[in-house]
């Protein structure tokens, strides 16, 4: 007679951190088969184990803000006859001052460029590091952006916004400036127990 092991056939219920695991899981895949706007956020602290994550499970073309906005900054300052010193030293200056100015001017020279490394007509777009947006007050190009999801033109599948957030607003907020979303179906919070893959099914 065999000896029973002594668990059960049947399986548990989740916990709660499990399930929100689950149901994230779930909502990155069909964001990612339809395509879609999103807004991630996730505390500072994980941030990179999230953005690790995100490319791990999905075929994503990672971007990363600082760069394409930095590389399209110095490519139009040559362009305007202005050394790169020069954009340093205005980006310490005052805001509102007319050196701030004159680099706000720049950065919206710049920013068409910048935002053209996030054409991908075929593919799901991560975005990383978009603190300049919001230093530089262009956070109204998101909104452009995620109205661009899902036109006929089709210049970008999806665009996923990975935010590092320590704050406990409802909404999302880059170094304290509104993200401009529409509603809830285009942000979550990322659950730790996704990161971490440490909930049932969340591979």
């Amino acid at each position: 007679m065999e000896r029973s092991s002594g668990r059960s056939s049947i399986h548990e219920p989740a916990g709660p951190a499990e399930q929100a695991a689950k149901d994230f899981e779930t909502r990155l895949q069909l964001a990612h088969r339809d395509g879609s706007f999103l807004v991630l956020m996730v505390p500072l602290s994980r941030a990179a184990a999230a953005e690790a994550r995100l490319r791990q499970r999905f075929d994503l073309l990672h971007r990363n803000f600082d760069e394409l906005l930095i590389t399209a900054l110095k490519r139009t300052a040559v362009s305007v006859g202005a050394s790169w010193e020069t954009v340093l030293r205005a980006d310490g200056s005052p805001v509102g001052g007319r050196d701030w100015t004159r680099l706000q001017q720049l950065v919206t020279k710049a920013l068409p460029h910048a935002l053209e490394g996030l054409h991908a007509p075929q593919r799901t777009v991560l975005l990383a590091h978009p603190g300049l947006l919001a230093r530089y007050d262009q956070m109204q190009s998101l909104a452009s952006l995620a109205a661009s999801i899902g036109r006929s033109d089709n210049r970008t599948h999806g665009l996923w916004i990975l935010l590092p957030c320590d704050d406990q607003n409802v909404l999302p907020t880059l170094l304290r400036r509104p993200v401009p979303v529409t509603g809830p179906a285009q942000w979550a919070r990322v659950p730790h127990a996704w990161i971490t893959n440490s909930a049932r099914g969340a591979a």
